[in-house]
């Protein structure tokens, strides 16, 4: 029942510090208008009791932040049964609230407990009404005391009031639950929205056909990690990868054999690559393989490991085996090579170097 989407409890949260100022102000309200007619020691303690929850309720808000930050569900269960609990602990302390100022207050002081009751949970519709079942949670346990007290009295005044209540109660609760579903349609809108961001985002940084990233992100991805290379000292490589004789697929089998070699040849080198490697396809038939805290030696390795296990794959495409080979350019960090420019730079003239010596081989 008091399970809610993690939206909502956000929602609760954020309006919280306006719900602590409001709780501060109507407690001082509270406290000046009756200090002339509850005992001083009833007030106090009801004071103290009032602290203690806005206490609690700001330092739930903390927690529930904290942990919806981490998206730490079990936190988030815990400190979300803890708001329940300090809500209800919340209505007990006004109808104590209430029902001192009528004991110990004038005549017809019910009426004035029973518009301060309509007043916090009119106010509550804000800050309450994102997780529903307990704004109704609240709103019962703040009212059904104050409307049975009335109804008990039963002069024509009180009767008045609770044929008020008929009208205000629904209207209240329609209120509330057209807010809630305000707050659900918002969130979906922006959890949309959010989805269309990313899309977008993931589209213009990667190719459309291979699924890796484009030309344009992978230098600047890779501009970004040699600069935190050098500050950490460590060496990176980058590997240009080039299909040899691609044109002649296209050629002769057609371009979407061509594509079909480009994807099955990118899935390839994608389970050949670390988490902390960038591999992008750069244009046409040519990819590259940065590869992150990396040496000469190590890439080197790497980088005939992927020409061997590719001349060695069978692209099946239309029942027709394609053996594809590769041309790699290599390059690495050093005192001449500094930027992701001078090592694509480095690697393309080696690449053309292995292309002019007989293609299928690492330079």
């Amino acid at each position: 029942m008091f399970t809610y989407h993690h939206q909502l409890i956000h929602h609760v949260v954020k309006e919280t510090p306006k719900t602590i100022i409001g709780l501060i102000v109507i407690t001082a309200m509270f406290l000046f208008l009756n200090k002339d007619n509850i005992p001083s020691g009833i007030l106090v303690f009801w004071f103290f009791l009032q602290t203690a929850f806005i206490y609690i309720r700001s330092t739930n808000a903390q927690n529930l932040k904290k942990h919806l930050e981490k998206n730490d569900l079990v936190q988030i269960q815990k400190h979300t049964k803890t708001l329940v609990i300090s809500v209800v602990f919340s209505t007990m302390i006004w109808n104590f609230a209430f029902f001192s100022s009528i004991f110990y207050g004038e005549k017809n002081y019910e009426f004035i407990a029973f518009m301060m009751a309509m007043g916090i949970t009119t106010a509550s519709v804000v800050s309450l009404s994102a997780m529903y079942s307990l704004f109704m949670l609240y709103f019962i346990l703040m009212f059904l005391p104050m409307i049975l007290y009335m109804f008990y009295l039963g002069e024509y005044e009180h009767t008045t009031i609770l044929m008020y209540s008929a009208v205000f109660i629904p209207t209240i609760l329609v209120l509330a639950r057209s807010f809630h579903n305000y707050i659900i349609d918002s969130s979906k809108t922006h959890k949309l929205l959010e989805e269309k961001v990313n899309e977008l985002h993931q589209l213009s940084i990667t190719d459309p056909l291979t699924k890796l990233y484009n030309r344009r992100y992978f230098f600047e991805i890779t501009q970004n990690m040699i600069e935190l290379s050098k500050r950490n000292k460590t060496i990176d490589s980058l590997l240009m990868i080039d299909i040899d004789f691609f044109k002649k697929i296209n050629d002769t089998y057609g371009h979407k054999a061509g594509d079909f070699i480009l994807q099955s040849l990118a899935d390839h080198l994608r389970s050949l690559t670390r988490g902390t490697d960038v591999l992008a396809r750069i244009g046409g038939e040519e990819f590259a393989l940065f590869l992150n805290n990396s040496s000469y030696e190590d890439s080197k390795k790497i980088a005939q490991k992927i020409c061997d296990s590719t001349s060695k794959k069978k692209f099946v495409y239309n029942d027709t085996v394609h053996n594809v080979t590769l041309s790699i350019g290599l390059s690495s960090i050093n005192d001449e090579l500094k930027t992701i420019d001078e090592l694509y730079e480095e690697s393309d003239k080696n690449l053309y170097i292995a292309k002019t010596n007989g293609r299928n081989m690492v330079v």
